[in-house]
């Protein structure tokens, strides 16, 4: 009988990366530092893929591939360690990923797509008579990154909890309709604070840059931006107040700069006028995070061939695993 033998499994973890230039301190502590925490506190078989691919709804691929490596490079310089994570980049399994694809299509409605809230929001911000085809087909595309890896589980935000219910219904109609040969991934909820710019007119993103900490900003620039940040009154722990705590307890590290924060923060609420002195703190932590990233992405890019063997790596493994689940795919159509 179809359906005892155990499923295979690809990967532990899968988890995909926007192809962003300009990384904000924001980016580091919603996308990038959750990864490197999942690297650090597990020994789970860990795949992190440059989503070359999904950035085609705005973007045209050959802009994406020009600085896919530099991506790679942020990345690691922030802390991915390649010897524990194998890093692909998207496209470099096209022809598998169109197969996978074009199948996952056969198991949805049009009207299951409409119902996810994200689709439906980033179709009502665009023109809803010119939005491509490309972006409507986007929770397929995201599901068959996850299946054609056989993933185990998925680290998402709050809000892309439907693209991975989708996910899973998917694996679920293939698996009853055919052989089970994907795993139902699980998903991780990853919690991070939300970081406001710096005036707390929005989220801090490179729409208002000068609101914005750039992992490619000066000492001096990152200085002027926060000495212009606004807080609050003491005693007054508003959002933005929080936001800027949240920032710093993101990139700091040891204990004494730990309970150095938790003092400010404790004094600012019993009403202590402290928000001069934790805004140079705030400065002297960011200014320390982004020259040692700086150094050391520096560092990685000097290495001749480093970030490129270290993606044709990754490439042959993405591939191997996607050929693999092509192969029990077919397999699984001609035993029905």
């Amino acid at each position: 009988m179809p359906g005892k033998a155990p499923i295979k499994i690809g990967t532990d973890i899968i988890t995909g990366i926007r192809p962003t230039r300009a990384l904000t301190l924001a980016n580091y502590i919603g996308a990038v530092k959750p990864i490197i925490d999942i690297q650090n506190s597990s020994s789970d078989s860990i795949m992190v893929f440059v989503a070359d691919l999904h950035g085609l709804t705005t973007h045209e691929l050959a802009e994406i591939k020009s600085f896919v490596l530099e991506i790679v490079a942020d990345y690691i310089a922030l802390g991915l360690d390649p010897e524990r994570v194998t890093i692909f980049v998207q496209s470099a399994i096209t022809p598998q990923l169109a197969e996978l694809t074009l199948e996952l299509n056969r198991h949805i409605s049009v009207a299951e797509l409409l119902r996810i809230p994200t689709l439906k929001e980033k179709i009502k911000q665009g023109d809803p008579e010119t939005a491509s085809v490309a972006l409507f087909l986007y929770p397929v595309l995201m599901a068959a990154d996850i299946l054609l890896q056989r993933s185990k589980k998925v680290p998402v935000g709050k809000d892309q909890l439907p693209h991975i219910e989708i996910t899973r219904k998917l694996a679920r109609k293939f698996n009853e309709k055919y052989t089970p040969i994907f795993p139902i991934p699980t998903y991780e909820i990853e919690e991070f604070p939300l970081i406001l710019s710096l005036k707390g007119e929005s989220k801090m993103s490179k729409t208002y840059p000068e609101q914005a900490l750039f992992l490619t900003d000066t000492a001096d620039e990152l200085r002027r931006k926060i000495k212009g940040a606004e807080t609050a009154e003491a005693g007054v722990l508003s959002d933005l107040v929080l936001s800027h705590f949240a920032l710093v307890e993101g990139i700091i590290t040891t204990d004494e700069d730990k309970n150095r924060l938790q003092d400010l923060s404790y004094k600012h609420q019993d009403g202590e006028k402290v928000m001069g002195v934790f805004k140079d703190f705030f400065a002297d932590k960011v200014v320390e995070f982004v020259s040692n990233f700086q150094k050391e992405r520096e560092r990685i890019l000097a290495k001749s061939g480093y970030l490129q063997g270290i993606v044709e790596a990754g490439n042959e493994k993405a591939k191997k695993n996607a050929e693999e689940t092509l192969r029990m795919m077919r397999s699984a159509h001609n035993s029905t």
